[in-house]
């Protein structure tokens, strides 16, 4: 499969010279901006060396799930996007933190079995390890902006939003003792993790699905399968470039930008997009509107429109840091990300922040 995947390769860039030729004279050059024109040009050039087009969903981690693969016959496309959402699941069974839906998942069985003895350090699965060293060095490189036990709060912060009132001081109070990765006890030479405070609570929901998006990736590709695209919400893990484009077009239409306007194009590959806002998640508490997301330092949703677009080598690498996007200024979100590119690679990011009144 390896080798047919390569064949291809080479067959797309033969025929995307004559094609491009064709689509120039006719002023059809391909925009990222027009995504699904984009694809359809991508369709007639791998028609031409055998490739089609497949989109498959499922809904996982309580938000739509797509797949998108260019591959030669249906029932191989059938069977790597069946592979790749079981291996979704079975990662989401490990990392939620619904009790509800997941009660005996890995990264609960943390807060259940938190404790400020030493010795009730739990083995950690190489499938959360990961997530929970990445959360703790994106946590440092930010600041604190980024902070996976601020559980607490985001329970409190989602009452208040239904209720359209601000939580008491004192609640936020009585909850802030436990929130805080000092919580966090991370042993690397024997991999192990600790919730040092009982009463202390995990959420991943900030980094989590980019990880899970890569690791389908990947189960694509072992299939080979690698002009392929995996988007879980707001987060995409991407493969090779469709046939005859510079990339997966990535269209934001939604994106505010100055002076009233909106959207954000671009093209990627082999890496990661994120995009995190506000847009419908929101609440007006006194004339001040307040996102869905927390910040950890304070217990509360960040105030003003937020939104935040970052590309780079993951979707892993993106998923957290456009979560930060949306709690730093732009100011301290620069010099986040230069500080987050240390540890994941090249990050390019977009950020609007509104006014914090109602609109």
């Amino acid at each position: 499969m390896i080798h047919k995947a390569r064949a291809w390769a080479v067959v797309a860039v033969l025929v995307l010279g004559a094609f491009n030729a064709a689509a120039e004279d006719q002023g059809q050059e391909p925009s990222p901006a027009k995504p699904q024109a984009a694809l359809e040009h991508a369709d007639a050039v791998g028609e031409q060396v055998g490739l089609t087009r497949f989109e498959f969903e499922q809904k996982l981690m309580g938000t739509a799930c797509l797949i998108t693969v260019f591959a030669d016959n249906a029932k191989e496309a059938q069977a790597a996007s069946d592979a790749a959402f079981a291996e979704m699941a079975r990662l989401e069974s490990v990392m939620s933190d619904y009790i509800q839906s997941f009660p005996d998942s890995e990264l609960l069985q943390l807060a259940k079995h938190a404790s400020e003895d030493e010795g009730d350090a739990r083995e950690v699965s190489n499938d959360l390890w990961p997530v929970l060293v990445r959360s703790v060095e994106v946590h440092d490189a930010t600041d604190g902006a980024f902070d996976i036990t601020a559980k607490p709060f985001t329970n409190m912060w989602r009452t208040s939003r239904q209720r359209r009132e601000l939580p008491p001081k004192e609640a936020i109070d009585r909850m802030r003792p436990f929130v805080g990765m000092q919580h966090l006890v991370l042993d690397h030479d024997k991999q192990t993790a600790r919730l040092a405070k009982p009463g202390a609570w995990l959420d991943l929901g900030g980094i989590a699905k980019g990880y899970i998006a890569d690791r389908a990736l990947d189960v694509l590709k072992q299939r080979g399968l690698t002009i392929a695209q995996v988007q879980a919400g707001g987060d995409m893990a991407l493969g090779d470039a469709p046939p005859g484009l510079e990339g997966w077009p990535i269209h934001v239409g939604d994106f505010p930008q100055d002076e009233g306007e909106a959207g954000l194009s671009f093209w990627h590959s082999n890496g990661g997009v994120s995009v995190s806002g506000d847009a419908f998640r929101f609440v007006e508490i006194d004339g001040v509107r307040y996102s869905h997301v927390i910040d950890p330092r304070t217990g509360l949703g960040v105030t003003g429109s937020r939104y935040c677009c970052v590309k780079g080598p993951s979707a892993f690498a993106t998923d957290a840091a456009a979560t930060v996007g949306c709690i730093l200024d732009q100011a301290a979100f620069e010099a986040a990300m230069k500080e987050l590119a240390k540890i994941e690679g090249p990050l390019e990011g977009w950020r609007f922040q509104g006014a914090e009144g109602a609109e």
